[in-house]
């Protein structure tokens, strides 16, 4: 599992095993959202409107529920998605918290095992994928599945966009985007063929993509929410996850082959240079291609596999930070800002365990989600 969706304006609803979850009913709560623009450089504001909608109020939380994929859209209203047993197949549960993980709701999931990862772009509107790709516009109390025949391996929302890595069949993918709520999207040729490393936020879209004659690969960046794409050098590598928590610097760990490193551009990806891992900058160790990694600003991020590091200085050092007693790995890690992220580590055979983090990544507690 390499990717989480945490981006801020992104998510799902009330878990269960299908159909057969106590928590898939249709009891609904009504909810008002607010809609403010911020004031512009020019001095410009926009008008705010609230809006009323109904989404479901959920009900119990799976017994045994382990998440695969989280998503938020503020530092309280945070959404899972993995697998519970249950009696009757699929298994796919979603959960819900409103309060920042102090209690949560079980809420109905699509009814298949074809997905694994959620993202929302508000309490209605949201998408669950990998491979096949679903959408609902009720909060989840009901899904509807999407035409992706070859599967999609990867969704981001920013701007009021759904950008959804599509495969085509021979090896190849293509960069699709939706608007928020919408069934219909439309292909972003600029991204050519995307390998990995989608980001979005606001009308920034990073993706790595193959090159033209499909010898390698470079970092397409556009600022216009895919209308057009510029194209960069990225690191050594292929496949890199990039994240771009701040105007100008733009993170990306890539894999080496078996291994992993870390680099760091504060150009706008004109420039790349070596932080950590198998990039071969002193103070952290190189971790394997499937290490985690998330980026909390333009100098904060956490790297790790069987232990976690931390930099505070855009990878100029990296500090051990202390291991839960029983947890053997770290699957996820990601923010939702510079001071709150979360992170699955695992605790024998396949369990997994979310923990949060209120201070940029120097601590982590855990959350109990049953």
């Amino acid at each position: 599992m390499r990717k989480i969706g945490v981006a801020v304006v992104m998510v799902v609803i009330v878990a269960g095993c299908g159909s057969s979850s106590p928590a898939a009913h249709t009891t609904t709560k009504t909810i008002t959202e607010t809609d403010t623009t911020a004031t512009t450089a020019t001095g410009t504001t926009t008008s705010t409107t609230s809006t009323t909608a109904s989404i479901p109020t959920g009900g119990p939380v799976p017994a045994g529920f382990e998440p695969s994929s989280f998503t938020a859209i503020s530092d309280t209203n945070w959404w899972l998605i993995g697998q519970a047993p249950c009696s009757v197949k699929p298994c796919t549960s979603i959960v819900r918290t409103e309060n920042g993980g102090a209690s949560f709701v079980g809420l109905p999931a699509p009814r298949t095992s074809q997905v694994s990862q959620i993202r929302f772009a508000n309490p209605r509107d949201g998408y669950a994928f990998d491979p096949e790709l679903w959408m609902t516009t009720d909060g989840g109390e009901s899904w509807t599945q999407l035409t992706a025949p070859q599967g999609v391996s990867d969704l981001e929302i920013s701007g009021g966009y759904a950008y959804a890595v599509t495969a085509v069949g021979s090896g190849q993918s293509i960069l699709e985007r939706f608007p928020v709520g919408s069934s219909v999207g439309d292909t972003l040729p600029g991204a050519g063929h995307p390998i990995g490393g989608l980001w979005a936020q606001g009308a920034t879209v990073i993706v790595d993509s193959q090159t033209n004659n499909a010898s390698g690969n470079e970092m397409l960046i556009s600022q216009n929410n895919g209308e057009t794409f510029q194209r960069f050098a990225p690191p050594p590598s292929v496949a890199c996850n990039f994240q771009a928590p701040d105007p100008s610097v733009i993170w990306a760990e890539c894999p080496t082959g078996m291994l992993s490193g870390v680099w760091l551009s504060t150009d706008g990806g004109a420039n790349w240079q070596a932080t950590g891992g198998d990039a071969h900058a002193s103070g952290m160790p190189a971790e394997p291609n499937s290490a985690a990694f998330g980026a909390a600003s333009g100098t904060t991020a956490v790297y790790g596999y069987q232990q976690l590091y931390r930099t505070g200085n855009g990878g100029k050092s990296w500090s051990e930070l202390s291991k839960p007693a029983g947890i053997t790995g770290w699957n996820y890690v990601a923010f939702t800002d510079p001071l709150h992220g979360v992170a699955l580590g695992q605790s024998g055979g396949n369990s997994e365990q979310l923990y949060y983090t209120t201070n940029g990544g120097l601590s982590y507690h855990l959350v109990s989600i049953n």
